[in-house]
């Protein structure tokens, strides 16, 4: 999958050759390479990769971009025959574009066959599958004395129906057009994605006209005063009862006087409302008042 940089604006690409060894892999990446502008081109590297050679440089031609990111194409390959899956496996893994290398050599025949069978099986375990990645055909070694036909190798290995190239690489016969393909059908495949990635969104839909709610009653509007610091609230089971006063020990217990006058005997009575909870109790307190302080009033 092709790694974009929004920030730098840079897109890097991968592409694999891939074939039966000795068909004309490194061949013709070393002919591409030596096509190449130097000034576009980075160092011819090689790895060893599970006992094989993995080799493989970038290229960034000039002409080429998407949306103004500019984009980088990582050409890769292994030399010589790989014997184990896993190397290829290691190579495809992250590939945007695939160039099937095959070898015209009647004897090579059903290698040809057993590798596209391999790639076919080694992109779908790792990868999009081969329906989604852009292949192209390299009909290599068509200078043979019995090359295949053409014919013949489009019916047993083209059933995917992609672009085919004859090529002579040990001449650098028509080793770049597979290439141009490629790049191109990647490009194309990237362009689809990065639409997707820098689509703008949509202007929103105007919401409907909604009624403001209508205010709410000045009684009904709690009132804090402006120094009054409003207490943390304290989670409570649904069911779990207040816990008790912390700082008394007890329950809240609150007088209330509902009046008061004197008796015929010069005394005061006063009558009292104790309220505990929900309990209210009536009491009645009477004062008697001495002689003088009642010819005081």
């Amino acid at each position: 999958m092709a790694l974009c940089n929004h920030v730098k604006k840079e897109i890097n690409a991968k592409i694999v050759y891939f074939g039966p060894g000795g068909g004309g892999k490194e061949t013709s990446v070393s002919h591409v390479y030596r096509k190449l502008n130097p000034d576009c081109r980075s160092l011819f590297k090689s790895m060893t990769v599970q006992g094989n050679r993995m080799l493989f440089f970038d290229f960034h031609p000039a002409e080429k971009g998407i949306e103004g990111y500019s984009v980088r194409f990582h050409l890769y390959t292994v030399a010589d025959e790989v014997l184990k899956p896993s190397t290829w496996k290691t190579v495809l893994k992250g590939s945007d574009g695939v160039v099937f290398v095959a070898d015209s050599d009647p004897a090579r025949m059903q290698e040809n066959v057993d590798r596209l069978s391999e790639l076919e099986s080694l992109l779908a375990v790792s990868g999009p599958g081969i329906d989604n990645v852009p292949l192209v055909m390299q009909y290599n070694r068509r200078d043979h004395p019995q090359a295949v036909p053409l014919d013949e190798l489009q019916r047993r290995l083209n059933r995917f129906y992609v672009p085919v190239f004859p090529t002579v690489a040990a001449t650098g016969e028509g080793v770049l057009a597979p290439l141009s393909s490629i790049i191109k059908m990647v490009l194309a495949k990237i362009r689809e994605s990065l639409v997707e990635m820098v689509e703008p969104i949509p202007p929103q839909t105007a919401l409907p006209d909604v009624e403001p709610a209508p205010p709410v009653p000045a009684e009904e509007v709690a009132v804090v005063a402006p120094d009054e610091a409003i207490p943390e609230a304290t989670a409570v089971a649904p069911d779990e009862p207040p816990p008790p006063n912390e700082e008394y020990g007890a329950v809240e217990i609150s007088l209330e006087i509902t009046g008061g006058g004197l008796l015929a005997d010069g005394s005061l009575s006063v009558p009292i409302t104790v309220c505990s909870g929900t309990t209210h109790r009536d009491f009645r307190l009477v004062i008697s008042l001495a002689a003088e302080e009642l010819n005081k009033e």
